[in-house]
């Protein structure tokens, strides 16, 4: 495998090194492989996302396994000068390498991403300069600074792929979060090398400028789509649907509802291939994470996959059919409604076999109650509880609060295909999870808020390449623990942690 490692003192040359000159490498993508353009791809193309397979998705984190909260240095491997987060075998990718500061006092700790045991590094370089927006290895946004520093840039690894991060005097960060995928054996999975070819170059603006235009606005559709309007006046305990016959993907929906007030007792409900029970049953509040705001006006917000702009809310999570799909508005509030909303469809001739269908799980948990469920003693709010085949893709998440305390600390577990203790993926807070950190959330293609300080807080995440792929069960949880007053209020009010999990499960 050819490599080019980047030595600490040329780190200035890494973009140079990376979108230069490919020094002879051919610009070939195979279909059948998953290289770094298939990769990349999915981080802007969205139609991918009901695909299943026989993935695992896991995360490396410092969090605190002595039970307490300093997240900052569970190091749990150390070797020599050297904090080794990620020592595994392919094929598989590394989606995210996040870590909680930079600035002086990381000078001279480096980061080494070696790939397949090769004799050099594929990447070795400062830390500061790995994660910097301006002179990193990858370009800003699939790599930022503006609340946690971090990279989401792909590095996929074909048999296997080590993580050093070296620091003098033993200090090397904290509160570090590294996430990859395995695949099934005989994947054919292509390593990451450098520099990238022009067809990588081009993937790379492909995703930059469609997570750019993603956090200001909804992005264009493609041609050819077939549209449907779902215009009601609805009086209370109504209904009206709109049935689809035949193949195809709901690409996708948008409703505006008036008053706006009631989109708490609005639902949405969504009936794929003839079913006799609605996959999705759930408020439009909880969907589009609006639930506490009378006014959704002044919460305008737009990521990837979902948003809200006036008074119209809008989703282009796919959601696939192959025998048919009804699409229903049901009035559950006391009052008349009025409905605006449209899909758009694509039609096709055939649904590839390995495509789930599009599933919402809504929970809502007073927390810190007698009758919270515990883990390991700590108090926890129930994301996702499913059971067969299928795959986690993201969430919307509702805290009742109105105060500046901290409700934030709680961290993320998901559980995939056991039970076992602790879980492939444990986190070192909340606010990480939505690729954010101190306190405060970012607003990313695929992660933001819609509000959070001294009202009630919406936020969301949404999973491309690092979404949870399960084969007989998923277990979604985060503590619901703060601190700094929030404990006080948690254990005497108990507010309510609300969320709506997005998922598609086997048909």
């Amino acid at each position: 495998m050819r490599t080019i490692p980047v030595s600490a003192r040329r780190a200035i040359f890494v973009l140079a090194a990376v979108f230069g000159c490919v020094c002879g490498r051919t610009d070939v993508h195979r279909p059948d492989a998953r290289d770094l353009v298939w990769f990349l791809r999915r981080l802007h193309d969205i139609s991918y996302l009901p695909e299943l397979d026989r993935s695992v998705t896991e995360m490396e984190s410092t969090w605190d396994r002595s039970g307490g909260n300093i997240d900052w240095a569970g190091y749990s491997r150390i070797d020599g000068d050297a904090y080794v987060p990620v020592d595994i075998d392919g094929p598989g990718c590394i989606h995210r390498i996040y870590t909680g500061v930079l600035g002086p006092l990381f000078v001279g700790v480096r980061i080494e991403i070696t790939l397949d045991r090769a004799s050099t590094p594929t990447i070795d370089m400062l830390l500061n300069d790995y994660l910097s927006e301006d002179r990193g290895a990858f370009p800003p946004p699939l790599v930022t600074t503006r609340s946690y520093p971090g990279s989401l840039f792909p590095i996929p690894f074909a048999h296997h792929a080590r993580v050093r991060i070296i620091g003098p005097n033993h200090f090397w960060g904290g509160y570090w979060q590294i996430t990859w995928s395995r695949y099934a054996p005989n994947t054919p999975v292509e390593s990451l090398r450098l520099p990238l070819t022009t067809a990588e170059q081009t993937e790379v603006s492909r995703v930059r400028a469609a997570w750019s235009l993603a956090e200001r606005e909804r992005s264009p559709l493609p041609s050819g789509l077939e549209s449907a309007r779902l215009d009601h006046e609805l009086s209370p305990g109504a209904a009206r649907s709109i049935d689809l016959s035949g193949m195809g993907t709901i690409r996708e929906l948008r409703v505006a509802v008036s008053p706006a007030s009631a989109t708490r007792q609005v639902h949405l409900l969504l009936t794929w291939d003839g079913a006799r029970l609605p996959a999705v049953d759930v408020s439009l509040g909880d969907f589009f994470g609006v639930a506490g705001y009378n006014n959704i006006t002044g919460v305008p917000y737009s990521s990837l996959l979902m948003g809200a702009r006036g008074n119209e809310l809008w989703t282009r999570l796919p959601m696939p059919f192959a025998r048919g799909a009804r699409v229903t508005i049901e009035n559950r509030a006391s009052i008349p409604v009025r409905i605006d909303g449209s899909l758009e469809i694509d039609r096709r001739t055939s649904v590839p076999a390995n495509w789930g269908r599009f599933q919402v799980t809504r929970n809502s948990t007073p927390a810190g109650g007698p009758q919270a469920t515990r883990v390991q003693g700590v108090p926890v709010h129930e994301v996702l509880n499913a059971h067969g085949r299928g795959k986690y893709v993201g969430v919307m998440m509702q805290v009742a609060w109105a105060t500046p305390d901290w409700w934030g600390e709680g961290d993320w577990m998901i559980w995939t295909d056991n039970d076992s203790w602790p879980p492939r993926y444990h986190g070192t807070g909340t606010e990480e999870y939505f690729n954010s950190g101190w306190e405060r959330f970012d607003r990313q293609a695929t992660a933001g808020f819609i509000a959070y300080q001294s009202q009630p807080v919406a936020i969301y995440s949404f999973h491309t390449n690092d979404a949870f792929q399960f084969q007989r069960s998923l277990r979604v949880m985060v503590e619901t623990t703060g601190h700094r007053g929030a404990e006080v209020i948690i254990a005497r009010d108990h507010p309510a942690w609300t969320t709506a999990a997005f998922w598609y499960s086997e048909p």
